[in-house]
């Protein structure tokens, strides 16, 4: 089996606490693909900020990365050469689009209003969106939006204030999709 894990994330690192919360979701990320002997890949928006805390972690576990960067940072940023790069040659929230139509479940690990905008991609499109929340960002109002946006009832918005925990929600969903 292979699941593919969106993580919409944060352009920066606001504090140490974001950054353990990030590399411990990787981790478990990692040993629930290794139990379960799923193969992942975890697709990201680009790389800097919590996005390349993430990146960095994944690739140093061994797990798959397709990174979908903007226009605007496909020149200016070093990427690492284990990561599949798509270069959509669309603007940064453009290419929020096709990375969050291409993952399977939205991982939201804190962010801002780009953050934000992936997360209601992923509503409207029915991909479920799992929030780690109480990071002190705006991602965090999630929970007011949890666990339907609208009437559509599209998907749901579930949160988690562990890592842990949401890696277990993730798998849980993944699972029950590949049966």
């Amino acid at each position: 089996m292979i699941a593919k894990i969106g993580i919409a994330a944060h352009s920066s690192i606001s504090s140490e606490d974001h950054r353990k919360k990030a590399i411990e979701f990787v981790d478990e990320v990692y040993q629930r693909s290794v139990s379960e002997g799923i193969e992942v890949y975890l697709l990201l928006g680009g790389y800097w900020g919590i996005m390349k805390v993430a990146v960095d972690e994944a690739i140093r576990k061994g797990l798959k990365v397709i990174l979908f960067p903007p226009l605007e940072r496909e020149s200016d940023v070093d990427y690492p050469k284990e990561a599949i790069l798509i270069r959509t040659g669309m603007s940064m929230r453009g290419r929020s689009i096709p990375f969050v139509r291409s993952s399977e479940v939205l991982a939201v690990l804190g962010g801002s209003s780009g953050t934000f905008l992936e997360a209601i991609v992923a509503y409207a499109e029915g991909i479920p969106v799992f929030v780690l929340s109480n990071l002190g960002l705006p991602t965090d109002e999630l929970k007011a939006l949890s666990p339907y946006i609208d009437e559509r009832r599209s998907t749901e918005i579930k949160i988690f204030e562990e890592p842990k925990k949401m890696v277990d929600g993730i798998f849980e969903h993944l699972r029950s999709k590949k049966l």
